[in-house]
């Protein structure tokens, strides 16, 4: 691959916005960076003026999508469990020949294919088909030569891989057909394919692959001020069924204990969570444990026979995602098939991730998923837009160590196991032995598509290729070598899930804090019980000048409990000084904002550094370093320790996202 930064306008917030984009033309990779930048929807609306058809790895987000389209005659949704429904009000129920009634429903799905794409080029307007990535290879067949005239957009590629465990020949066929090329000129048969998602799977994956290997890479490069870094608190769990337990009992029970921030002066509570737990029987379980009724949450996940039934034995059923303006419930339940791409339009929802090294289906890939997930919330207005809880369990330290030798020795010996079979096929004397090979090593392959060969205690990678012939799949090995990093590597222990959580670009993170102090803990709870703000600063102020000498009580209050402005204001003024204005925080605002105006640098660093948050000494140095140079002190020489003449601090250490590694760093308690 060769990578190629494509800068963004600074005046650019969607790409829609962007009137001289237009799609790159060729096969490559599209690393959008942020989540949310309006990139599927350029290429759905009229903006994008190429025929386009966009693949996604979910149902569930192609219905978003769609919904926000309602009577848009260009955009076709290729829905198989939809189109079924209108053939079969269209056939002979008397048809009991299989392979005749096959026949006649391609011939139908041709027929509706090519009539929307003909009466697209009547009506002047470029043609828009959706479909998940198991589709396309109808959709290939029905067009053929005419495909050529498409852009194709495989929308979260990076799903091809998280999905080749349970489903690798259908995501091989999908990756082998876009990359077809004629035998005689060596050109793409599908000459224009975009591989698109914020977060890629990591590049010594995609160099793997010959699909990827040599294709241009375009890192788009929006202007910092588009950027905005989520926070990630984390938080490692011996169950995270009891977390999850916990938060649904406060926001049920305890309504003035939830998450809150103060936006323009006045006090937001969290009124909505959303819970993104990759197991229905897990989900199912806190349902019943917490007596949730179905007017109180909704339940986003893939509309399988299973999954109805489970949800139907506790009374629920699966839900869909509410569009923009339309209400929603107080919990969300999601599992994986959201992470990617969903939207969701609430004003004040928290999100929390449920991750267990543990089990298969419940672990959360920190570098792939998570950043994703993060994306979900789409309002400005939501406080906690860019915030996230990670509730995880590492790797159970009592199994055998599994180490990377360990696996390349099995790889190796999957692998041998894997061309004997192929070799196999290939000894085969005639089509009848040759089938017969086929179908003792992909006995489920037309009901489930599972490509993975399960014989004694043997797994091997094998697919099947166009012509029928088996094949050794390497996404298969490249997905298994993924999974041994995420739970042999990245969940090893709480530093290693920190590291990797840091090593998100546009992604920070710290120590989600609870309280184990009886005493501070009932402060807390006396705080958050009072409505008004006022109130519940004159509160903290008299708590505060209640156990002033005892250091230790105040060290641990403001270890659990930083309201920023309010330490801020007690430390600057004192108790005296808020009392005499009756703790009227609008008094004591402007005669801060007085003080601030008249001195431009500490104004500048006052509104640069945030109370309550960590840095670094090294970037406190540089951030300074730009401050002074920016008011025109120059001939000063730059030290972290300058903030001490600002702040009240304290050191403490976080992670450095550069090196991986802790370093010391400030924490900014309040204003001096």
């Amino acid at each position: 691959m060769y990578k190629i930064d494509q800068k963004i306008p600074d005046n650019i917030r969607y790409l829609s916005e962007w009137k001289d984009y237009r799609l790159p033309d060729g096969h490559c990779i599209v690393d959008k960076e942020i989540c949310g930048c309006g990139y599927t929807e350029y290429c759905i609306r009229l903006d994008n003026p190429y025929d386009t058809i966009l693949c996604s790895p979910r149902v569930v987000l192609l219905e978003n999508k769609v919904e926000k389209h309602p009577g848009e005659p260009n955009i076709f949704y290729f829905s198989n469990e939809g189109l079924k429904k209108v053939y079969q009000e269209t056939i002979d129920r008397k048809e009991k020949d299989l392979t005749a009634h096959n026949k006649k429903y391609m011939n139908f799905l041709a027929g509706v294919v090519r009539n929307h794409v003909l009466m697209c080029k009547s009506s002047g307007l470029p043609v828009r088909i959706l479909c998940t990535y198991d589709s396309f290879h109808t959709i290939y067949n029905i067009l053929q030569e005419s495909i050529r005239q498409f852009h194709i957009i495989v929308d979260e590629f990076s799903s091809i891989f998280v999905d080749s465990f349970f489903k690798a020949n259908v995501e091989s066929e999908f990756l082998s057909t876009l990359s077809k090329k004629d035998p005689f000129t060596g050109n793409y048969l599908i000459p224009n394919v975009i591989y698109l998602s914020a977060t890629p799977m990591m590049d010594k994956y995609l160099e793997r692959l010959p699909e990827f290997r040599d294709l241009p890479y375009y890192h788009m490069a929006w202007p910092e001020s588009k950027v905005t870094k989520a926070l990630v608190y984390e938080k490692w769990v011996d169950n995270v069924y009891k977390e999850i337990l916990d938060l649904i009992h406060i926001y049920k029970d305890k309504p003035l204990h939830r998450p809150w921030k103060e936006v323009n002066g006045v006090p937001i509570y969290s009124q909505e969570i959303v819970f993104f737990v990759n197991s229905v029987s897990m989900i199912c379980k806190i349902i019943k444990k917490a007596k949730l009724d179905p007017s109180e949450c909704n339940i986003i996940c893939a509309r399988t026979e299973r999954n109805i039934k489970a949800l139907k034995k506790i009374k629920h059923q699966i839900g869909r995602i509410p569009l923009e303006g339309e209400p929603n419930k107080m919990f969300t339940f999601c599992t994986r098939t959201t992470y990617l791409g969903a939207d969701f339009y609430s004003t004040n929802a928290m999100t929390v991730v449920a991750s267990d090294a543990n089990i298969d289906s419940m672990i959360v890939d920190v570098r792939l998923d998570l950043p994703q997930i993060l994306g979900r919330q789409r309002l400005e207005v939501n406080p906690w837009k860019n915030e996230c809880y990670v509730f995880y369990s590492t790797t159970n330290q009592g199994k055998i160590e599994y180490t990377w030798e360990d696996l390349k020795e099995r790889e190796a010996l999957k692998l041998k196991f894997s061309n004997k079979f192929i070799d196999m096929f290939y000894e085969s004397q005639n089509n009848k032995e040759k089938e017969y090979v086929i179908d003792m090593l992909f006995p489920h392959r037309f009901t489930e598509g599972n490509s993975i060969l399960d014989i004694g205690t043997w797994k091997c990678y094998l697919g099947i290729n166009h012509q029928g012939v088996p094949v050794i799949n390497d996404l298969l090995i490249v997905a298994e070598e993924r999974s041994w990093e995420l739970t042999q590597k990245e969940y090893l222990n709480n530093i290693t899930v920190v590291k990797s959580i840091a090593d998100n670009r546009n992604i920070d993170v710290t120590k989600l804090q609870t309280v184990n102090d009886e005493k501070v803990q009932m402060v807390i709870d006396q705080i958050k019980s009072i409505p008004k703000l006022d109130y519940k600063f004159r509160t903290y102020c008299e708590v505060r000048e209640k156990f002033k000498e005892d250091q230790s009580f105040t060290e641990r209050l403001l270890a659990y409990y930083i309201r920023s402005e309010f330490e801020n204001l007690y430390s600057h003024f004192g108790f005296d000084k808020c009392r005499s204005v009756g703790f009227q925080l609008a008094d004591l605002r402007r005669i801060i904002h007085d003080e601030t105006n008249a001195d431009p640098l500490k104004k500048k660093i006052l509104s640069t550094f945030k109370i309550g948050e960590k840095y670094l000494l090294s970037e406190s140095k540089e951030t300074l370093r730009t401050i002074y140079q920016e008011v025109g002190i120059l001939n000063k020489n730059p030290k972290a320790s300058d903030l001490e003449d600002y702040f009240n601090t304290k050191m403490v250490r976080k992670v450095n996202n550069s090196t991986g590694k802790w370093s010391k760093a400030y924490l900014l308690i309040s204003i001096k």
